[in-house]
């Protein structure tokens, strides 16, 4: 123990409070004894920067503002994400202290609390601006690590969650919570499954006695297409509330909106494997499962995609054409529509990420010349 404090404020290095935050956060934990944390919204000063950073602003407002904002106030739980926000020492000493059994140490410690009895504060009008990774690397590196996190607090927690005192709603919004990245992997496979899903359905039709025993899966197909659509609509109607404090106008939020619904199975695919292997609780050879990752920020641009990751951008192209033309000369035209509109994004995405790297190796090549020559 190295101080007395009553609480501790914690921040990411990256992050820039304002003067006054702890005059609007410390007299909520003051008036409930009971709060063991309290966290505030995340802001981003660079979330203009790129196609990428926009993609996250969007993905982290609807996890603030519409996330967060509805648990606290629907009285579910939810999680204290690791920076912008203060904690109680003596919930903390209750508690037992940070727990190295997850590189979600936030996520798990925060439901430890609330598994004890003590609450959370979130507060939707305090922002805290921050900066988003840059780049695809620095991404994947972040959301890798809170995707195996994630899956270590569902193997550690999920049987007491199961077996608390809470209320059969807190019970399952908690699961679909935590198994987040887990369910995000169905929109995934649904999305690859669309061309061998009209292929299927073509040939099957051409054969009635065929079609109609397979009628019932067609049906499962359908619907978690249907799904799909829906977590489109859902997330560009969460645009509107997730961003209330930027201002922007409703053509704005459906680009941005369309962005996310583009970027996500590319997404899902790269990081659910982590998921699993939390749960699983195995490592893979230079993947330990508790080796912090930290996710690299500014001056860390030199630092992109792997090559595994890019080859699989480009592998994820030539699908979506590929898919595009099968749906065609099937008369599926609004898949097909569906795939085209996936390829030019794609394609803009690796472009972007192309002069990304390109930029940075003249710049490093400029910084290293003056060097040499200083």
């Amino acid at each position: 123990k190295q101080c007395d404090a009553k609480y501790y404020a914690v921040f990411d290095a990256d992050f820039r409070p304002d003067p006054d935050f702890l005059e609007k956060s410390i007299p909520i934990m003051e008036q409930n004894k009971n709060i063991a944390a309290y966290q505030a919204a995340w802001g981003f000063y660079n979330a203009e920067e790129s196609m990428l950073t926009r993609i996250q602003q969007m993905f982290l407002n609807i996890h603030f503002h519409v996330e967060h904002f509805g648990r606290f106030h629907r009285d579910l739980a939810f999680n204290f994400n690791g920076t912008a926000g203060v904690w109680r020492a003596s919930a903390l000493e209750d508690l037992g202290g940070w727990s190295s059994e997850s590189v979600c140490e936030d996520l798990l410690l925060s439901y430890r609390a609330q598994l004890k009895g003590y609450e959370l504060c979130y507060d939707d009008g305090h922002i805290c601006v921050s900066e988003l990774p840059n780049n695809l690397k620095a991404y994947l590196v972040q959301q890798r690590r809170w995707a195996l996190g994630s899956g270590q607090v569902v193997r550690l927690l999920a049987p007491q969650i199961l077996k608390s005192s809470w209320s059969l709603r807190r019970k399952v919004d908690a699961c679909v919570h935590l198994f987040g990245y887990g369910m995000s992997a169905i929109i995934a496979a649904t999305f690859f499954l669309i061309p061998l899903w009209v292929l299927a359905k073509q040939k099957f039709e051409s054969v009635p006695a065929l079609f109609e025993h397979a009628k019932l899966l067609f049906a499962v197909i359908d619907w978690t297409v249907w799904a799909l659509f829906l977590f489109g609509v859902y997330t560009l109607f969460a645009s509107k509330r997730a961003h209330w404090q930027t201002g922007r106008k409703a053509l704005s939020r459906i680009i941005h909106g369309l962005e996310v619904i583009l970027f996500s199975p590319l997404f899902i695919c790269l990081v659910s494997g982590s998921f699993w292997r939390g749960i699983a609780g195995k490592s893979t050879k230079g993947s330990p499962l508790l080796v912090f990752n930290r996710t690299p920020k500014r001056n860390s641009r030199s630092e992109h995609v792997n090559q595994l990751d890019f080859i699989f951008c480009h592998i994820f192209v030539i699908y979506c054409l590929a898919a595009c033309y099968m749906a065609f000369l099937a008369s599926y035209f609004y898949v097909a529509l569906i795939m085209l509109v996936y390829f030019v994004f794609m394609i803009k995405f690796i472009l972007q990420e192309v002069y990304l790297i390109a930029s940075d190796s003249s710049f490093n090549f400029l910084k290293t010349k003056k060097n040499s020559s200083g």
